[in-house]
């Protein structure tokens, strides 16, 4: 395989659905419409569970790559220094939002999974994946690129 940057997922989207490359990486939540509409056929997912957005995919685990596991994610940051009794006042209130009845439908439907984590369980995930991504690059010796 050869890895072609594309600036975000609805430029690669756009180029595999107009047969320029062949198949790529992604979040769900660009191409499940896609996928949904046949446009798009999915090998599998990259996270430890199936996706309840497409659950007769299976994993790159299930699919013999055992353990393999990228999941995205994205998360509410507020400035350094902001007082903690802020920070969980806003992720309270966030939180609330994220397990509404719509909003978690809407956003189950798009593709995402909503969380509302404390603000140390995600700190402790920020911090994981940032070692686990460290590492994984520092082994490989890869180098950055700018995009032309």
């Amino acid at each position: 395989m050869l890895g072609v940057s594309y600036k975000g997922a609805g430029a690669s989207t756009t180029a595999v659905l107009g047969g320029e490359i062949d198949m790529l990486f992604t979040q769900i939540a660009p191409v499940v419409h896609h996928i949904k509409a046949g446009k798009l056929r999915p090998f599998a997912t990259t996270s430890l569970k199936r996706s309840p957005q497409l659950p007769d995919v299976p994993t790159l685990s299930e699919s013999g790559l055992p353990g393999f596991h990228v999941d995205a994610w994205c998360g509410m940051l507020a400035p350094a220094g902001t007082p903690g009794s802020i920070i969980l006042k806003l992720q309270k209130e966030i939180s609330k939002v994220l397990h509404s009845t719509d909003v978690r439908e809407k956003l189950t439907a798009a593709g995402f999974e909503p969380v509302g984590d404390s603000p140390d369980t995600f700190a402790a995930l920020i911090r994981l994946e940032m070692a686990k991504w460290s590492k994984l690059i520092q082994d490989a010796g890869i180098k950055p690129e700018a995009f032309k």
